[in-house]
């Protein structure tokens, strides 16, 4: 812990472009209350139920800030307990930091701290809001002891009041932002230019296909692509290229985007391809009745991340989401994949696998925050904009859930529900047999949400 909180420190200096300034910590907070108590005319039992007050705050906000992440399934008082300890740590790596900044002599590095995300997301953001709401909290906790007689009745009443303030804010922030944030951004970013009367059934319906590679994304856009009236694109957005069902978007003289005008232009590029017809259209109808491409997780990047909130906030547009229940199933079909550089098509079932627990835990906090956000992104749609499927429903009864999911995107049913030919099953024996250290791994995870996939 304290080595950790060090290399901050000494980030703070081998990688300047990296720094950000912002209010004070709990900790520099405290050292400025010191400094400035005799100017208050503070006697020291003042002053150590100030400190005291600000310290208490700050493990309250935290605990607070941690306590939804516990296992509902546990007592209040254990949950409690839990986040409490939890945030101990982050409290005892800011009075490390602070020593080891006054240690150096380095008095110009207060108030700094090192964007470890290196701009990425809104790490800097949200620690500058944050610290903002601390700081007003124990602003007024120095304004009372300013005013007031310094007893311990008045304190807890103040601390009490305080708390409810902090608890009401953290519920705000930490339990139901989900709508919050689709309001924001379709109040400041308004909605997309769509095509002419997307909205009124005229014009193809847009929709994208969100999933999470391995969950049987290529068996869901197979059927979508062999429908005859759904105009089924893949992978637009990969880092890679343009990747299509239509073989005629990369040899077609008029389409005129490519990677690099796409990541310069996403809006100009989503609505171009929303609007392209093919040459040698296989349609029955004069157009499609929907025209849509999948998204993965690593598809989104600083250059469309906007482009895409738009898209899954605004109801006009369809959403699929695609879903895998077995995080083992989705983490070793992947691992395997990788290792032959196959990922339809071919049989996995000759390749063996070691698992690292420690990668696997990871894999499954990205897999649950991905699809959390595809539901805070599309909360409060509905059913008719908004459509889940299950990886387990469709390898059960791929005809049912295919004719949903045609009558979901507005397309006629059809008297079989066909695959891409080249789509298999690319796994059929048990994983037990494949993965090396299988006893390892399931004994890592044994009472914890993930053992069930070592059942199945």
């Amino acid at each position: 812990m304290a080595g950790w909180a060090k290399g901050d420190v000494l980030c703070l200096t081998a990688l300047p472009h990296n720094v950000f300034y912002a209010l004070p910590n709990w900790a520099e907070f405290c050292v400025v209350v010191v400094l400035a108590h005799r100017w208050l005319g503070w006697n020291l039992s003042t002053l150590l139920l100030c400190l005291f007050s600000v310290l208490t705050s700050e493990v309250a906000l935290g605990s607070l800030s941690i306590y939804p992440n516990t296992e509902k399934h546990q007592p209040f008082m254990l949950r409690s307990l839990v986040s409490t300890m939890a945030c101990l740590p982050a409290v005892s790596q800011d009075i490390a930091r602070l020593l080891f900044k006054l240690s150096r002599g380095r008095l110009f590095q207060l108030f700094c701290h090192f964007d470890w995300m290196d701009g990425q997301g809104d790490h800097v953001a949200a620690v500058r809001m944050g610290l903002l709401v601390r700081n007003v909290i124990w602003c007024i906790f120095v304004l009372y002891f300013c005013t007031t007689a310094t007893t311990w009745p008045p304190l807890l009443f103040l601390t009490a009041v305080v708390s409810l303030i902090m608890l009401v804010w953290s519920r705000s922030q930490r339990f139901d932002p989900a709508h919050h944030a689709v309001e924001i951004i379709r109040a400041l970013k308004g909605a997309l230019p769509l095509p002419d009367d997307a909205d009124s059934g005229k014009s193809p319906t847009p929709f994208v296909v969100l999933a999470y590679q391995r969950t049987g994304s290529n068996l869901l856009c197979g059927i979508l692509h062999n429908h005859p009236q759904v105009l089924m694109h893949n992978e637009v957005f990969n880092d890679v290229k343009i990747f299509s069902y239509l073989d005629c978007l990369s040899t077609d003289c008029s389409w005129k985007w490519n990677i690099f005008s796409r990541d310069r232009d996403p809006v100009g590029f989503v609505m171009a391809l929303l609007r392209y017809r093919p040459l040698n259209s296989s349609f029955k109808l004069p157009q499609p009745r929907a025209v849509g491409f999948k998204v993965f997780p690593e598809h989104w990047t600083e250059a469309n991340t906007s482009t895409l909130q738009q898209l899954l906030v605004d109801p006009r547009v369809k959403k699929v989401i695609l879903h895998r229940g077995n995080y083992l199933d989705v983490y070793a079909s992947k691992l395997r994949a990788d290792k032959c550089g196959s990922y339809i098509g071919q049989k996995l079932d000759q390749i063996d696998i070691a698992i690292n627990p420690q990668a696997l835990q990871l894999f499954i906090e990205h897999y649950d925050a991905c699809y959390a956000l595809y539901d805070s992104l599309t909360v409060g749609q509905g059913p008719d904009s908004v459509l889940k499927l299950s990886y387990e429903d469709l390898d059960s009864d791929l005809e049912a859930e295919g004719q949903r999911l045609f009558a979901f995107l507005g397309a006629d049913s059809l008297p079989r529900v066909r695959p891409l030919s080249v789509t298999v099953k690319q796994t059929l024996e048990p994983l037990c047999d494949h993965i090396t250290n299988f006893a390892e791994v399931k004994f890592a995870f044994a009472h914890t949400k993930v053992a069930r996939c070592f059942e199945d």
